[in-house]
């Protein structure tokens, strides 16, 4: 009897002390207390254009196009960058195979079949040959500079954000953590513990709030609406096997203005590496943000994030 005691007054104790760490964390996150839902009901639900579902607002000859990251939907965006559908139109879609755009039965996520799915809904939208404003954050940062490069002559300005830039191919695989390596190297348990989310995803959105109490509640419950195939698709098209160089040069040879964002407090990407290699390109630059971390443009003022966009775009701001 008195060992059942200790172990239950024990187990409580842990509980405790997590439920502690819990709250302390989030309380310190700058995530959880600068992020907000958006105010536009269009930019909270979203609406499908071919294969998207896209948040947008606004009207205008400018696009702004946002896209997120890994493990994200357009839904991070926020209500941070609300103002910029006073400048054009705000086009904020969940990636192929992502979020609201989750295609269970697709096999194949490519970087040429993610920007048919972009090109496909913006045409859709009727906005195909309008003006384009880019910005990327993580593995959307890559996708923007890759569809930037496909829409050189309608391109106005790109921005990214911690973008996973590396000098080659097996520092990316190296730098990019233990997470992200199972799934690009295909191993089996990423591969069942994907599967087993799919299959029980209320549980793995409830699980992975949980998990990362640094996250808003909203983005960490969103982080699971993907499948095997889309991150593993998505993670290796769109970054591991993705050379920015080649991007790079065609914006940086045809003067497109161009700014690559990095916190300093960023364990992704290597901008020391893109500067050297940009030195010979006057649009192209390479900013530093003192303190900020891969949450960069969700933490920020929202105003640093839509002057980003805005400044040398031609826009209005």
């Amino acid at each position: 009897m008195g060992l059942m005691w200790w172990t239950m007054a024990l187990m409580a104790s842990v509980t405790v002390l997590l439920a502690a760490r819990w709250l302390i964390v989030r309380r310190r996150s700058e995530f959880v207390a600068s992020w907000h839902e958006p105010s536009v009901e269009a930019l909270r639900d979203g609406r499908h254009f071919g294969r998207l579902l896209v948040r947008t607002t606004g009207h205008g000859d400018t696009v702004h196009l946002l896209l997120h990251g890994l493990g994200a939907t357009g839904l991070t965006w926020g209500a941070g960058v609300e103002t910029l559908a006073e400048r054009g139109v705000l086009f904020i879609p969940d990636l192929l195979g992502w979020g609201g755009s989750i295609d269970m039965d697709r096999e194949s996520f490519t970087l040429d079949e993610h920007m048919t799915a972009l090109d496909e809904a913006l045409e859709e939208a009727g906005l195909e040959d309008r003006r384009l404003v880019i910005g990327g954050h993580s593995m959307g940062a890559m996708l923007a500079l890759r569809y930037a490069a496909r829409h050189v002559s309608r391109v106005g300005r790109v921005v990214t954000w911690g973008a996973p830039m590396y000098a080659d191919i097996d520092e990316t695989i190296q730098e990019l953590g233990w997470m992200p390596r199972l799934f690009a190297m295909d191993a089996r348990p990423a591969q069942l513990a994907c599967r087993l989310m799919c299959a029980q995803r209320g549980a793995a959105a409830r699980m992975a709030t949980i998990s990362r109490p640094d996250v808003p509640s909203a983005l960490a419950a969103a982080s699971v609406e993907h499948t095997w195939a889309s991150y593993r698709g998505s993670l290796r098209s769109l970054v591991i096997d993705n050379d920015w160089r080649e991007p790079l040069s065609v914006l940086g040879g045809a003067g497109v203005s161009v700014e690559l964002q990095w916190g300093t407090e960023d364990k992704i990407g290597s901008p020391a590496d893109v500067e050297s290699w940009a030195r010979n390109h006057h649009s192209i630059k390479v900013v530093r943000v003192p303190g900020a971390d891969h949450h960069l443009p969700f933490v920020a003022a929202p105003s640093a994030v839509v002057a980003a966009l805005l400044a040398d775009s031609g826009v209005d701001g």
